[in-house]
């Protein structure tokens, strides 16, 4: 085996560990964000209604 096809095969070993190794953190990572966004789209939904009724209306 030359150096070449070796280094491409360890590159390829560690790059799909790496990958197998974080894919529970990418995943809650995704999961938070959506948490997130979801938590803001509320909040502004609630922000809107607060001041409608500080306006005096409903």
């Amino acid at each position: 085996m030359d150096a070449k096809q070796f280094g491409a095969e360890v590159a390829a070993l560690v790059r799909d560990h790496v990958e197998r190794q974080l894919a529970p953190l990418t995943e809650r990572a995704t999961s938070l964000e959506s948490r997130l966004a979801q938590t803001e789209a509320r909040l502004a939904e609630l922000e809107r209604a607060l001041a409608r009724l500080k306006a005096g209306g409903r």
